[in-house]
């Protein structure tokens, strides 16, 4: 792993905590909880044209690798880039999901990220947040587009859970 979830900064000058809450609408029976908490645990976060997990799991525990491929232009199957985290917190309860995972040395950026789903008075919260700085002399290459497709993958899993029903 590169970075340790009990840290609670980056080092290093080109850091950046990023975070995001978002209304995901009524939830009268559970339903949409369910079908979004599995959604998440099975690691289909993402869209696929956003990012895909790929391991041999069918559900995510604390420990588990997955091996990522993000697209590099959404609308191609490719190319695509590979990157490797490790997921450090997976659970469920009646009404909140948390997965969280790190960077491995396999990836192009160092850090953390963390999405919890909650339910509270027939309502859904996402809350996701990241702690990330550049690995890889591609990520400094790339800076720009890198964040832009990192912040287009967090839009495109609120868009899709939105419309979970």
């Amino acid at each position: 792993m590169t970075w340790h979830p009990a840290e609670r900064q980056i080092p290093g000058p080109f850091a950046w905590k990023d975070a995001l809450e978002e209304d995901l609408g009524h939830d009268p029976d559970g339903r949409r909880f369910a079908a979004i908490a599995e959604r998440m645990l099975t690691g289909r976060y993402y869209p696929p044209d956003a990012l895909e997990f790929f391991g041999p799991w069918d559900r995510l525990e604390v420990g588990d690798r997955i091996l990522q491929r993000a697209r590099l232009i959404p609308s191609l199957r490719s190319p695509g880039l590979w990157a490797m985290t490790e997921v450090h917190l997976a659970e469920l309860s009646e009404h909140e999901c948390a997965l969280g995972y790190l960077t491995t040395k396999h990836h192009f950026g160092r850090g953390i990220w963390i999405a919890r789903l909650s339910r509270t008075s027939e309502r859904l919260t996402l809350r996701v947040e990241a702690f990330t700085t550049p690995h890889s002399i591609w990520f400094w290459i790339g800076f720009p587009y890198a964040r832009w497709l990192q912040l287009r993958a967090w839009r495109r899993a609120v868009e899709v859970f939105g419309n979970v029903t």
